[in-house]
């Protein structure tokens, strides 16, 4: 299972917990009443997230399926 779902489990928790934000500001219909509040809490999550994930994965870690080779010209 290791190879079908790379990442730590809590990066698969954050997924379900964004989903369902998503699907709530969309319910309540939060982009047409408060525009300028969705968009804040998308940038600042999205940063946020964005900050963890980096903060927390180690530099020899696997976060993708296929290598990533090095090009020696880069």
């Amino acid at each position: 299972m290791r190879d079908l779902f790379l990442g730590k489990p809590w990066h698969w928790l954050v997924l379900v917990l964004v989903t369902a934000a998503l699907w709530w500001t969309g319910e309540t219909r939060l982009h047409v009443t408060r525009f300028n509040l969705l968009v804040i809490a998308l940038l600042a999550g999205s940063f946020g997230l964005l900050y963890l994930l980096l903060r927390t994965t180690g530099v020899d870690e696997q976060v993708t399926r296929d290598p990533l080779d090095e090009d020696p010209q880069d």
